[in-house]
This record gives structure tokens, sequence and C-alpha cells, in this order.
């Protein structure tokens, strides 16, 4: 029988069928989170400590009707999985930036892998415009999600990137890792750079993002972006609106005054 916790996860996803550790459900799971639970920043943007606790992160997204970045929705969402049954554990990843065209620093960047069926599967609710739905690994083909490729290739000493292609023809990085598991608490330094630092891009603007049917949706900086397939739509918007945007296509509400500007970077 599920605890009160699980269940109020579940109907934070709207998820209301009986949960059995399958690959249909794990498909449904993710995707169904992506549509319903944003990837968002706005705490280091209102001066509010990110620290963490499974509790402090289950309070603020579950019952807070929240968002947030990586290490907050991924180890959240490792924990609903574990409790409906599967086995898994999250994952240090290092960042590919296609403006350095380098990987980042290690441990940038948390990710969870699913033992199932006898097979690894890569889950991940927290990389912003990444995976939809679970993907193998390694993977024997590309997987398409929507208008884009994504595949798991591994590399040299057990090495594993995620990789994504508009054509399965030319490939780009996102992330790299090991199969190695990690304790939440192996993240805290880089949760603490993300928060301080102006070179985290976490710093640089509010964003907020989640998928939407046919597409995606994201406030950030003065501007909404919708995307649907090959199209892409920006409209500006008055920063001083922010919230009233926040509410009317998040129906999030944060509470608080903000401690940095709200404009896109030039």
């Amino acid at each position: 029988m599920m605890n009160k916790r699980t269940l109020e996860y579940l109907n934070r996803l709207g998820y209301y069928e009986p949960v059995t550790p399958t690959v249909q459900h794990l498909n449904a799971l993710q995707n169904r989170h992506l549509h319903r639970i944003p990837f968002e920043n706005l705490d280091i943007h209102l001066g509010r400590e990110i620290i963490l606790d499974r509790d402090r992160i289950y309070n603020k997204i579950v019952l807070g009707n929240r968002g947030g970045f990586c290490f907050e929705v991924n180890s959240l969402f490792q924990e609903l999985l574990e409790a409906l049954g599967y086995t898994c554990y999250l994952i240090s990843c290092a960042v590919f930036s296609e403006v350095e065209q380098a990987f980042t620093i290690e441990g940038g960047h948390a990710a969870i892998v699913v033992l199932l069926n006898g097979k690894r599967w890569l889950v991940d609710v927290g990389f912003g415009d990444g995976i939809q739905f679970p993907v193998t690994i390694p993977g024997n083909q590309s997987e398409r999600h929507n208008h884009r490729y994504f595949q798991v290739f591994e590399m040299d000493q057990q090495t594993f990137q995620l990789m994504k292609s508009d054509d399965c023809v030319k490939w780009i990085p996102m992330y790299r890792f090991q199969d190695l598991p990690v304790e939440l608490n192996y993240f805290k330094p880089m949760c603490y750079f993300h928060q301080t630092s102006l070179t985290s891009p976490f710093t640089q603007r509010r964003i907020c993002t989640k998928l939407v049917p046919n597409g995606r949706i994201t406030l950030t900086g003065d501007r909404i972006i919708r995307t649907f397939r090959d199209d892409r739509q920006e409209t500006s918007i008055d920063i001083q609106s922010f919230d009233n945007y926040l509410n009317d296509l998040f129906d999030m509400r944060v509470n608080g005054d903000w401690i940095t500007p709200s404009k896109e970077p030039t």
C-alpha cells in the first residue's frame, strides 16, 4: 500500500493509475513529470538557498506546486521510483557546453539510472529540453522524442554520453557520465556553485520551462518562448509582469521579491 507521500506525489503528477515497476509506467511517469513539474531556477533569483534535503525539496515541489533544477527534481523523482518498486539510483554527469565545445565540471548535473528487465535506462526530468522518455544504456539505435533523436553511446573506459541529433547524422553531446551510484550529498558543492557563481548559467537569468502537447513553453528573462516541432515563437514581455505570466502559464506563485533583474542576457 502506498504511503501518503507517494500518493501526494502521484497526485501532483495527475497520475492515478495503479503503478507497477514496468517500462510502460516508467515511460508514462517521466513524460507526465515533464509536463506537470517545470524545470526552474527561481529560488536563486529570490535569494532563497536551495538545500539538498529531500524533505525540503518535497515540500517545495509537491506541496508547494513548484518546480526545481536537476538536483531537486531528479533526486525527488528517484525517490518516487524507488517507492514504486523500481531499482534505481542517482548518477553524476558533466554537461557539454556547445558554446565552449567542451564538457563542464563533473557533478554539474544529476540524472537517474533505472535497472529494469535486464537493461539499464537513463531517466532525466531535470535537463530542460532533454529526453522525454527513458533511454537505454547504451543504446543500439536512436530514439525519437517528438522532433529530436537521442541515443546513449558508450565511449572509452566505461564512460557514456547522451547525444542528440536532428537527423541521425550529426550528433551533439548533451552530457557524459559513468554508471556509478552517488548519494544526493555528492552534489552539494555544485549545488552551491550554481546558486552563487557568476559563471553559472543559473545565476544569469530566471527560467521556467515545461513540456506542453507537441512542444514546450519557456518563460525566461524578458520573453516567452513557444516551441512546436520546428516552429519557435518568441514574445517579448513587460518584466514587471513576470509573476503574472508565471501564474498564468505554470500555475505557480513564488510569493517573494526578486533580487536580480529579469532580462535576457545579450
